[in-house]
């Protein structure tokens, strides 16, 4: 009987750190855009679910004035706040920029997704308290619906952008559904 151990527990550590920096945002530690994409990979066309597009209403005055510093701090409140807001009820990840995603599954009802939007704008209405600061910031909201609006992630994600855009045209701190 002959034997050969090796510890790969370096190997190992380097492996898991590896796969939470591909999926993981290293300044607010939501998922990032990769791994909302798999999870929408995963979910679209097998069960109705809502995707929320958010986008922050006057981030870049906040960068331009206050600095990046106070910028990434923002965001990671930000993160934060709507986590809190959506509980159990969604995924919440951070796409870029000043960009989040909300994803619901389950979800057939345009009402139930108004609660959770309108959830997140009130977690947003109370100011952050940064660099002796009070920031008052907002979120305008594109949503769209599978099977509805898409079934497969780019197009639930087209309809998603084109809902917001739509919400920032009207003047910000606002939802949109896609239409």
């Amino acid at each position: 009987f002959g034997a050969l151990l090796r510890d790969i527990t370096d190997r190992k550590t380097a492996h898991d750190r590896l796969e939470h920096l591909a999926h993981c945002d290293l300044l607010t530690s939501l998922p990032n855009r990769n791994a909302l994409q798999a999870k929408l990979t995963a979910a679209a066309g097998s069960v109705p679910l809502a995707l929320m597009l958010l986008d922050l209403d006057g981030f870049k005055l906040v960068n331009d004035t206050l600095g990046h510093s106070v910028g990434d701090q923002l965001l990671t409140d930000v993160g934060a706040r709507i986590k809190e807001a959506v509980g159990r009820d969604g995924y919440v990840a951070r796409l870029g920029g000043d960009e989040f995603a909300v994803m619901t599954v389950n979800c057939v009802h345009p009402l139930y997704v108004d609660q959770i939007t309108t959830r997140i704008f009130e977690s947003l209405q109370s100011p952050f308290e940064l660099a002796g600061q009070s920031i008052f910031i907002g979120t305008s909201i594109g949503i769209a619906m599978s099977p509805a609006d898409g079934t497969t992630p780019e197009q639930l994600l087209s309809s998603a952008d084109l809902a917001l855009y739509s919400a920032k045209g009207d003047g910000g701190r606002v939802r949109r559904f896609f239409a």
